[in-house]
């Protein structure tokens, strides 16, 4: 008997309190979570939503790049086409500018240089003065040679010696190394302008020999 009971004594049946959930007990005999745990905890949760947050932006972001490239694109595109429409137009108003640049460059160079040679030879007024009256017919009467005075005296010295009747004006507006010549029919314009500008149209393919014509006749002028 003794020996039964201590058997007994020895089992014993585990305490269980009435209407006690076993999850709810288990969870009573859990152990409340540390500062460092709780901070573990949210640290993971701001990095989840921090990286979360990242990759919409990223995607967000592409899109909207692509967008603005897409955009600059299209404009870069309709530019060049503008200009590539447009480029025959500014050649010609530039052929035409460049050729006034030249025009005036070659006067200013021409002029240079016939007025060295005039300084040089003065003389030179009479061949140019010869020339223009050989233009005039020789029926041709009452012929005024107009000069500038410093080649009015060289050329009135020259037509005094050699008897001639053309009246003979001093005209300072005109340059040195030209003349005009008026008659009751014609005009001959034989000033240097006159031509640098034949020389220059010659060149240009738009106009005569200079060689030819390098004073300008005009008839008609008192009829």
């Amino acid at each position: 008997m003794t020996d039964t009971l201590t058997a007994y004594e020895r089992w014993e049946l585990p305490l269980v309190e009435d209407g006690v959930d076993g999850n709810a007990q288990e969870q009573r005999q859990r152990s409340p979570l540390t500062a460092s745990q709780v901070e573990d905890v949210q640290r993971r949760a701001h990095n989840e939503a921090f990286e979360q947050g990242r990759a919409d932006g990223y995607a967000q972001g592409l899109e909207e790049a692509r967008a603005a490239v897409s955009a600059e694109m299209s404009s870069a595109v309709e530019s060049l086409r503008e200009g590539l429409n447009c480029l025959s137009r500014p050649f010609e108003a530039l052929d035409a500018e460049i050729e006034q640049s030249l025009v005036a460059l070659a006067c200013a160079t021409a002029r240079a240089l016939f007025n060295d040679e005039l300084r040089a030879e003065p003389e030179r007024v009479l061949t140019i003065v010869r020339h223009a009256l050989a233009s005039l017919p020789r029926s041709e009467r009452e012929v005024v040679l107009e000069l500038h005075p410093e080649d009015a005296a060289i050329v009135r010295e020259a037509l005094n010696a050699e008897g001639a009747t053309w009246e003979l004006r001093e005209n300072p507006g005109l340059t040195r190394g030209g003349c005009v010549i008026e008659s009751s029919a014609s005009r001959i314009d034989a000033s240097v302008e006159a031509r640098l500008e034949s020389v220059i149209a010659h060149v240009l393919g738009r106009g005569n020999d200079p060689a030819r014509d390098e004073s300008h006749v005009e008839e008609g002028v008192n009829p």
